[in-house]
């Protein structure tokens, strides 16, 4: 029984081990997954969030303000999601979209703030420079989500990768292991078998031979229990 669980405890643990690391790999991967899809729904805002923003500061319309500032605060509701989730080589880029957001609600509050009653017959320099404020931070704020991307596609086929080779170093010590009870378990047996059932068949044998050719008196030894 001993010898026996010698045999099995490493194997049940090396196939423990193995299925341990499937189940991490199939989490790491589900993880991933979620990070790359808030990625692309992050992507779908800019431009929603740059076409309220210029419809406030050169068309005063009231509602701008509303839905840009309902868009920023959706963008960093999955911003943070993302930051929590998100390997360490992609928070420079999480934090550089932040301060645009930053910038951006900022410049919504001032322009909010200083609404005319009636919107003027044309765009003013005031209302050019304010336009062109947007635009550069919702351009900053994409050129943030490709870097943002490339650093999370980055991470994810590096974590993939090591994953691909823990399993891979997992399964063949599982199958060393497997091949090392295997012969284990081969070779015991058959000194098992040669100990205790063919040397006493053997000795026997040995000692009959001894007693038919006509030496009575030699003894015969018997080695067992029963």
């Amino acid at each position: 029984l001993i010898l026996l669980s010698i045999m099995i405890i490493p194997c049940v643990v090396s196939i423990y081990n193995l299925s341990k690391l499937e189940r991490f790999a199939t989490s790491v991967a589900k993880h991933d997954l979620e990070l790359s899809k808030t990625i692309e729904q992050l992507k779908s805002i800019p431009p929603s969030m740059e076409a309220e923003g210029r419809r406030l500061v050169t068309l005063y319309k009231e509602d701008a303000y509303q839905s840009l500032t309902s868009l920023i605060r959706d963008f960093k509701d999955s911003l943070i999601s993302v930051q929590r989730d998100c390997p360490k080589e992609i928070m420079s880029a999480v934090r550089g979209i932040k301060l645009d957001l930053d910038k951006l609600e900022k410049l919504a509050s001032i322009a909010n703030a200083d609404l005319p009653k009636n919107s003027p017959p044309e765009i003013t320099p005031a209302e050019v420079q304010r336009e062109n404020e947007v635009k550069a931070i919702i351009s900053n704020i994409r050129t943030g989500l490709g870097d943002l991307e490339k650093g999370a596609q980055k991470a994810i086929s590096l974590r993939s990768s090591t994953i691909s080779s823990l399993s891979s170093q997992a399964r063949e010590i599982t199958i060393f292991v497997l091949a090392g009870a295997i012969i284990f378990f081969v070779f015991f047996t058959a000194w098992f078998l040669y100990k205790y059932i063919k040397r006493p068949i053997d000795h026997l044998r040995h000692g009959t031979e001894i007693v038919g050719q006509g030496y009575f008196d030699q003894p015969i030894a018997i080695e067992s229990r029963d």
